[in-house]
């Protein structure tokens, strides 16, 4: 499709599944376009549309797709995204907020068994992970489940305009540690990429995992050297590290999303307090463009430090200079 135009429709197909995956992959992979990059020594093709993701969820459709309903297994291709859809909501205790965590839970137990064997799905029952991991690998969004109803399953995988610099971090980062970044470490990663700054919270969600889960990925990759932590406690985010911002070539997003020192909060506090006579939590924020918790930690520790002196008691509270 071109927006509501239709540039090719193909008959339905009604021939045996291994027959129909086939023609629908041949049909596939002559849209499939590829830009190479140069990263060091090494060329890194770039799709418009991963083969591996396409496989593995084409696959699923057919494999996954409840045979008791009546409807097609039906891909669409947009120039700027890729959808599949199929007959049947998910299986029951599957849903789009744990589908990559979930145990395996087939809807057709000897159909899988069956594509297993013939080396047509993946054998751990972790399809879901290679379709994340090769989208986001080369820079794709997250993988889009949104559609989904109780009556069909839907796919989205988009081909938004590609992120060479932060494939080529990748890559490099890969090549440095001499490691393969597995779909956790990755989901993190493209998570600091659309984000800038992320917390624990929004980490886990997009795992689908526990906090502490999210915690050990995050904190290795400060550990790596290609992540930063910003405050502490429930405060604590986390952007790309310098080096990171060095190699995209945009060293002034990384200070943007450094912030200020906490030096310079305080020294931006003393001014403000020396051009005006009384300063408070919600001036602050506004100044410094922070939350109120961390408003509240600042002039905590200006307390502690003799730096100010407080007045009043709750949203009435102000402070001047001591």
């Amino acid at each position: 499709m071109d927006g509501t135009d239709v540039l090719m429709n193909p008959p339905a197909m009604h021939e045996p599944l291994l027959e129909v995956f086939e023609k629908v992959n041949n049909l596939f992979v002559a849209r499939v376009t590829e830009q190479e990059i140069q990263v060091g020594l090494f060329r890194v093709p770039i799709p418009n549309y991963e083969p591996i993701a396409f496989r593995e969820a084409f696959v699923n459709a057919l494999v996954h797709r409840d045979y008791y309903r009546i409807g097609a297994v039906t891909v669409q291709i947009q120039p700027d995204v890729l959808q599949i859809s199929s007959p049947g909501g998910f299986v029951q205790g599957v849903n789009i907020n744990n589908i990559l965590t979930v145990a395996p839970t087939p809807r057709n137990k000897l159909l899988v068994e069956a594509t297993k064997r013939i080396g047509l799905s993946e054998r751990t029952g972790r399809g879901i992970d290679k379709i994340y991991s090769a989208m986001l690998r080369n820079g794709h969004p997250f993988p889009d489940y949104s559609l989904s109803t109780s009556s069909n399953v839907t796919l989205r995988l988009m081909s938004a305009e590609k992120d060479f610099k932060f494939v080529q971090m990748l890559v490099e980062e890969q090549n440095r540690l001499n490691i393969e970044f597995k779909v956790d470490t990755l989901i993190v990663l493209s998570s600091l990429r659309d984000e800038h700054r992320v917390s624990i919270e929004q980490l886990a969600s997009r795992m689908q995992k526990s906090e502490l889960d999210a915690k050990k990925v995050v904190e290795s990759l400060v550990e790596k050297g290609i992540a930063e932590a910003i405050g502490t406690g429930r405060n604590r985010e986390y952007i790309f590290s310098k080096d990171v911002y060095e190699i995209s070539g945009n060293v002034h997003g990384y200070k943007r999303q450094k912030g200020l020192l906490p030096e310079d909060e305080k020294k931006l506090i003393i001014k403000y307090l020396e051009e005006n006579s009384s300063i408070s939590r919600k001036d602050i924020c506004s100044i410094m463009h922070c939350s109120d918790t961390h408003a509240s930690y600042i002039l905590k520790k200006m307390l502690e430090d003799n730096l100010l002196i407080k007045i009043g008691k709750g949203p009435a509270t102000f402070y001047r200079l001591k």
